[in-house]
């Protein structure tokens, strides 16, 4: 998948909410560098799952995943 802005911008604010969980043993760049390849390579139900049970807003492109 090729990256637009918007879900470059979802990325940034998945990392960070990541990095904020109790207990978080992850950087914000090891998320962002891990979340980046798994929509690069299509490979990103975790990341959307993970989205949605924290109330972010999943971008257009990525919501087929959840149906």
């Amino acid at each position: 998948m090729k990256l637009t802005k918007r879900l470059n911008n979802f990325i940034q604010e998945v990392a960070n909410v990541a990095v904020l969980e109790e207990n978080s043993d992850v950087t914000y760049e090891e998320c962002v560098a891990e979340y980046t390849d798994q929509l690069e390579n299509d490979d990103y139900f975790s990341v959307v799952c993970y989205a949605e049970y924290k109330g972010i807003v999943i971008p257009k492109a990525l919501k087929r995943i959840l149906k």
